[in-house]
């Protein structure tokens, strides 16, 4: 079995809230290509994040009961004010947390093939 790694707590939120709290897409790129064991394409993170949100809260279901606050106003306002919620949730639960990657779950799928099913899909 894989070992786990430490992930920056906004990238497990992100997966687990489903709301983007990161400065770099990367990490969360980072954080599901882990979990998955895939190489993840764009189009294919919102599927992946399904796939890895019940794993990650039962792996720390304390972050169950978070839910992200939302701000409003000028952009920079808006980033500071979810700057300063995610330093509040840091020191509630720590800058980072060990994540396990998945034991199955995870159904990969060709990413050119995916892609034209995401576009014939009715809307």
């Amino acid at each position: 079995m894989t070992a786990p790694r430490e992930f920056d707590l906004g990238a497990i939120l992100t997966v687990t809230t489903g709301r983007y709290l990161l400065d770099d897409v990367g990490d969360l790129y980072d954080i599901l290509n882990f979990m998955t064991g895939d190489n993840l394409f764009t189009h294919q993170l919102v599927r992946a994040g399904d796939e890895c949100r019940r794993p990650l809260l039962f792996q720390h279901p304390e972050l169950a009961a978070v839910e992200v606050p939302t701000f409003y106003g000028e952009t920079s306002a808006v980033r500071d004010g979810y700057s300063q919620w995610l330093d509040e949730q840091r020191a509630i639960y720590g800058a980072s947390l060990a994540v396990w990657p998945l034991e199955g779950g995870h159904v990969v799928i060709d990413p050119l093939t995916e892609f034209q099913q995401v576009l014939r899909r009715p809307e």
